[in-house]
């Protein structure tokens, strides 16, 4: 993990991209590269030089270093002359509408509720129906059945003909 700063170090922007920094890297090899560099310190130099390389080429490690070493970008908002500013009855004015779109949408999710409600307690009242229905059904049929199975219901057929 390269410890300095890298863009320094790689002698590139701190906007450079990816084609820069490996351009750089390519350069600075070939002065500090142990094969080239008959010097004793060449191999950790490279070594620095590629760990350098190797945290500009990683969004995440790029980032951590660009905010150690204050390279951190802005917002494009941010700077004083970008800001819009607005008058006191712009401000005032916005304020009102906000205060009065809110009041309609809380208005507007009030209604929403009740209408749900009532679709709620109309599907309970045909539930409700349904089953009284069927109740009523299951009903006449063990009164047909009782009869079809009964004395009496010798005597009715013997009635009705």
């Amino acid at each position: 993990m390269f410890l300095g700063d890298c863009y320094k170090f790689l002698g590139v922007n701190s906007d450079a991209d990816e084609k820069t920094i490996r351009k750089a890297w390519r350069t600075k090899t070939k002065e500090v590269h142990p094969d080239v560099n008959k010097s004793k310190d060449a191999a950790e130099k490279f070594t620095r030089l590629t760990d350098a390389m190797n945290v500009l080429l990683d969004s995440t490690e790029r980032m951590k270093h660009d905010r150690q070493f204050g390279y951190h970008q802005k917002a494009k908002n941010q700077d004083s002359n970008s800001k819009q500013s607005f008058t006191e009855f712009q401000e005032t004015k916005a304020k009102k509408n906000v205060e009065e779109w809110s009041k309609d949408y809380n208005a507007a999710m009030e209604i929403r509720e009740r209408q749900r409600g009532q679709k709620r307690l109309k599907h309970k009242r045909n539930i409700v129906f349904v089953l009284l229905g069927i109740l009523v059904g299951v009903i006449a049929l063990l009164i047909v059945v009782h009869f079809l199975y009964s004395d009496k219901m010798n005597e009715l057929m013997k009635f009705v003909h």
